[in-house]
């Protein structure tokens, strides 16, 4: 039993820095998340929690709503707050619809 309880307590002592030493990188993941669905962003510059949701600021200035549970993104509007549900295709045929005002200005 004793033996049992020390290799117990080493295994522990080996696996919790392990495990810590990873931190969750919630930029990393709403990128890949974006990409998944094709939402055109190259860089994420911040990720905060509002509205509900998590909220990513692309490096153009565009914000987009994760919505992790129902699997989807949403564009928000810069003018409004709105929330507009992404649509790759539609973003193909109308590209200024999910434009910031940090796109219009260039």
């Amino acid at each position: 039993m004793k033996l049992w309880t020390i290799s117990l307590s080493v295994f522990l002592a080996s696996a919790l820095p392990a495990l810590s030493a990873q931190p969750f990188d919630l930029r990393g993941v709403s990128l890949k998340f974006l990409h998944r669905h094709e939402v055109p962003c190259r860089a994420i510059a911040k990720v905060v929690t509002a509205l509900g949701a998590d909220i990513a600021t692309c490096e153009d200035g565009r914000q987009w709503a994760l919505l992790w549970v129902e699997d989807d993104v949403a564009f928000i509007n810069p003018q409004t707050r709105q929330l507009y549900r992404w649509e790759s295709d539609v973003y193909r045929s109308y590209p200024q619809l999910y434009e910031s005002a940090t796109v219009n200005s260039r």
